[in-house]
């Protein structure tokens, strides 16, 4: 029969490897008789030295791979040379002095010290008008990607009104502002409404889409060490995944894998994404949509690779996150699924204070479960100032960024936000489907909700970042510049809808233009992309410095 074959198979292998054993055991034994007691702790010690070796080998292959890691390995030397350190100080000082040429033009009243006495409220208020107006000076026409959701004076006032009354309140000490607290529970509540959540879901309230993700990831982690004894955690997300998750590894340890897109597209490679989970994998990355191209990357496959692992997905909806839950009620549903009805979902990061119009530093990070988002929280149970628990990042938290958000998410409404999802969704469609038509020109990526993404085509003459400087001479526009491939975006805002037929047609101009001119916009961003590609990573963290450490200078105060 069939169970008496299969039995006599099992025993059949069960022999072989053990005659298999014996005959391994007897060579390695013969040999070791030969060795002293020191040879043979020196082969243990150098055997476990290779193995480890061999693992670290793997994972800089799989991960940065073997010619970037010899290089960064070998960078911190290389910089200490001298004709090198001289390139890169001199390369830095126009970089300062650029910066500084743009973020110190608008100084008004510098001060670097304490008035010796009060100054005057009246005297005050003066002088935040002016700044205020000048902080409205470079977006308000609508020419920018970003950065403003809204815009109208008549819902930034409310709003700001509503923060001031709660600016002192802080959700950390709860009973002391119950109206504080109430607001932050019910705007989570309302956020998990819009996806979907089950019954059980929760959420926390956030100060914006990094921290979120930040949160999402701790929270992987240590889900891993505590269910699974995952000592050295990794997860997979998309080449085209937020910055914040890399942010996440270096902040908690966690190794992060990246798998490759498909092009042009721009939608992540799931056999990829399968191919890089291990035993120490704890959770998959999504987009909907992503920062960089606007794709919705396909959720419900990683959901069913993630359920089939018994690993985590955090889907990342910061920028698209008031605008993808209402695309299906403004005539435009997205591509795919990305809430909590999708089985496999296990955490959702949307951000209110972008296209639900709410102030900067809010955001909200969704769980399917309780007994998951404990594994957020922070306790120090034995410290001296008492218990301390809290859920987030941070410990105090501004109460106005909670109030205002709960009246911005009330002043809209959902039929608000159908509204600003329409006009959003069809400007951003009605760009991307002008970008083919310019010569020269082809979408990087799908414009699938809220972000239109554009590149050069292979053999056109052009190049997006001379076309993006151009379009900024032309008619004021602040475009997003990326790389991996080279491309520039626009991620379409209220105040940008209402310009994009005339971002198409000044579009078409600096086609033109550049193809007329191609020396004169050979520089600027053209230039500098162009030669950060050829640079080491170190050499270009160098640069960054530099932006970083004048951001926060004083013209009189910097060197």
């Amino acid at each position: 029969s069939l169970n008496a074959l299969s039995s006599a198979a099992e025993r059949h292998m069960t022999s072989l490897v053990a005659t298999l054993d014996d005959a391994v055991r007897a060579v390695v034994v013969r040999r070791l008789r030969r060795l002293d007691q020191w040879s043979v702790i020196k082969l243990v010690l150098g055997l476990l030295g290779a193995a480890r070796a061999y693992r670290r080998l793997r994972q800089i292959m799989r991960t940065t791979g073997l010619r970037r890691w010899a290089f960064t390995t070998a960078m911190p030397l290389l910089k200490q040379l001298p004709p090198v350190r001289k390139e890169l100080e001199e390369g830095q000082a126009k970089v300062r002095a650029d910066l500084e040429g743009v973020l110190f033009r608008d100084l008004t009243a510098p001060r670097l010290e304490l008035p010796a006495k009060g100054t005057p409220q009246a005297e005050l208020l003066q002088l935040m008008e002016k700044r205020h107006e000048l902080d409205r000076k470079y977006w308000e026409d609508g020419t920018i990607t970003g950065a403003v959701y809204h815009g109208e004076r008549e819902h930034m006032d409310f709003v700001g009104k509503v923060y001031g009354q709660f600016a002192f309140f802080n959700p950390l000490h709860a009973s002391l502002h119950p109206a504080t607290r109430q607001m932050d529970a019910e705007v989570v509540a309302m956020v998990l409404r819009m996806y979907r959540g089950p019954a059980g879901s929760c959420g926390a309230f956030t100060t914006g889409g990094t921290e979120s993700i930040l949160m999402a990831m701790k929270t992987y982690r240590d889900w891993g060490s505590a269910t699974r004894g995952v000592r050295e955690p990794n997860i997979v997300i998309p080449l085209t995944a937020h910055a914040a998750f890399d942010k996440a590894g270096h902040y908690f340890g966690i190794e992060v894998r990246h798998a490759r897109c498909t092009f042009p597209e721009q939608a992540v490679d799931v056999a990829h994404v399968r191919s890089l989970i291990d035993s120490n994998t704890v959770a998959l990355v999504g987009s909907a949509p992503q920062f960089a191209t606007g794709t919705i990357d396909p959720i419900e496959e990683l959901a069913e690779l993630a359920e089939a692992r018994g690993i985590g997905l955090h889907v990342d909806c910061c920028l698209g996150g008031f605008v993808v839950p209402f695309m299906a009620a403004a005539g435009s549903p997205p591509p795919h699924g990305f809430d909590f009805t999708v089985r496999g979902v296990n955490t959702i990061s949307c951000d209110p204070h972008k296209y639900g119009f709410a102030p900067k530093g809010a955001s909200v990070l969704m769980f399917r479960s309780k007994e998951l988002r404990h594994h957020m929280y922070t306790f120090a149970t034995e410290w001296t100032g008492g218990i301390y628990a809290t859920p987030t990042m941070l410990g105090s938290r501004p109460g106005g960024v909670v109030a205002a958000t709960w009246a911005a998410m009330m002043r809209y409404g959902e039929a608000g936000y159908v509204e600003s999802t329409a006009q959003i969704v069809g400007a951003t469609r009605r760009i991307a489907e002008a970008i083919p038509t310019i010569g020269g020109l082809e979408l990087v990526g799908r414009a699938d909700a809220c972000v239109v993404a554009f590149g050069a085509k292979q053999g056109s003459g052009l190049n997006c970042y001379s076309v993006a400087d151009c379009l900024k001479e032309i008619g004021g526009w602040e475009l997003a510049t990326l790389q991996n491939p080279a491309a520039v975006h626009l991620a379409v805002t209220l105040p940008t809808a209402k310009n994009a037929t005339r971002f198409v047609d000044e579009l078409r101009a600096a086609v033109a233009t550049v193809r007329s001119e191609p020396e004169k916009y050979k520089g600027g961003s053209a230039g500098l992309y162009g030669m950060a590609s050829s640079l080491p990573t170190s050499f270009i963290e160098e640069t960054a410095k530099v932006y970083l450490d004048t951001m926060t200078a004083c013209p009189e105060s910097h060197k």
